[in-house]
């Protein structure tokens, strides 16, 4: 069995300074409640014993505070955090702190001591569109951006995080280009839609032809030089074409030998990720029963279930030795919505890989430009590509 990454995506907060129109979250940004000091002491002791055990020790975890907006919390509140980690240092376990902030509201020292304390910074911001308005209804961009290259001088690196909307995606390759002049790791996330959501919050998703243009596009301003910065998922797409290309096959995600994203709501209930928030992705609430338990293929059965035939879409596809299969696997309701089951059909993934792997055929140094980006990459931090 080899080493595997997982991720657990804890909720500190709901409440937000913003107001974006397509958040998961949008009917409880207002709600003050935040994580318990008893719920993070016993989310993180219930994780030190799994991963002390045989079933979790391959395990190497990254905990991404998410919200809301957790800065609002303020420095005491992230002290709490720091020492309710104290049973995964104690017990020598290696592990990762990142935390997710729209950089509304600026406060230099907070990030300086996440930064210090070796958090990673994400910082949401979508460049284009008017999606994310404060809570008088003002455009966030140009305060945010401006945030950002005061961090900039600060010598804080931080990476970027944008959603797509029907609205913005057009101007997908101009957001790059904004995280790529300040040298910002990205990650584009097409607006979703899931089942306990407003309806009207439909309308912010873009066309799956939509984001296969906008994605190929990406793909190709960032491939064209060696020194760009890497932007997700177009470099998973990269890496599974390159393996196409050579033959080689990728580690794939299944869910039954584990998971590789947990999300941790304000109660300690915990999701898998593509079924957050539903009753087939609850696996139960780490305050009630250990993690261990919750991750047994007993409690997770359901969720297994699921996504082991959502799984079924890959088998026929050409790519289907080479991609890690989340894309399908966790999927949201509403990239799946009209799809049948194990049909082969993969709206996003499949098109953007195969016309990755036909530049790449087509222009070998792209291949020598991607291998660079990876590189450096990872002399900055952990990437996991598979």
């Amino acid at each position: 069995m080899r080493d595997y990454p997982l991720q657990f995506l804890v909720k500190l907060t709901k409440f937000c300074n913003l107001r974006c129109g397509y958040c998961y979250e949008y009917a409880h940004l207002g709600k003050r409640e935040r994580m318990s000091p008893a719920l993070l002491r016993g989310l993180f002791a219930s994780t030190a014993r799994f991963l002390s055990s045989p079933a979790g020790r391959r395990i190497h975890p990254t905990f991404v505070f998410h919200g809301g907006e957790p800065l609002l919390l303020g420095r005491a509140y992230f002290e709490d955090v720091l020492e309710a980690q104290r049973p995964l240092r104690e017990a020598g376990i290696a592990f990762a702190n990142s935390v997710q902030t729209n950089l509304y509201a600026y406060d230099g020292p907070l990030i300086r001591f996440l930064a210090d304390a070796g958090f990673s910074i994400g910082v949401s911001c979508d460049v284009a569109g008017d999606a994310r308005p404060d809570r008088r209804g003002k455009d966030s961009t140009d305060r945010v951006a401006a945030n950002l290259d005061a961090l900039a001088r600060e010598g804080i690196a931080t990476g970027g995080v944008a959603v797509l909307t029907r609205d913005n995606i057009g101007d997908a390759v101009r957001a790059y280009g904004f995280f790529n002049a300040r040298r910002m790791a990205c990650q584009f996330i097409p607006a979703f839609w899931q089942p306990y959501m407003a309806e009207d919050q439909r309308g912010y998703g873009p066309t799956s032809d939509a984001v296969v243009s906008a994605l190929i596009s990406v793909a190709r301003e960032q491939l064209s030089s060696p020194d760009n910065v890497l932007a997700y998922p177009v470099y998973d797409h990269a890496m599974a074409a390159l393996r196409s290309l050579r033959g080689e096959p990728a580690w794939q995600f299944d869910p039954v030998a584990g998971e590789w994203c947990l999300v941790c709501d304000l109660d300690g209930d915990i999701y898998s990720y593509g079924d957050a928030y539903t009753a087939v992705g609850r696996l139960g609430n780490v305050m009630q029963d250990e993690l261990a338990t919750l991750m047994s293929q007993a409690r997770r059965a359901q969720s297994i279930a699921s996504r082991r035939a959502r799984a079924g879409t890959c088998e026929g596809c050409e790519f289907g030795r080479h991609c890690n299969r989340i894309p399908v696997i966790e999927s949201h309701a509403s990239d799946r919505s009209g799809a049948a089951l194990g049909s082969g059909d993969c709206r996003v993934a499949r098109r953007v890989i195969a016309a990755i792997r036909d530049d790449l055929a087509r222009e070998p140094a792209r291949v020598g430009h991607l291998l660079r980006q990876r590189l450096a990459s990872r002399r900055a931090t952990i990437v996991f590509d598979g």
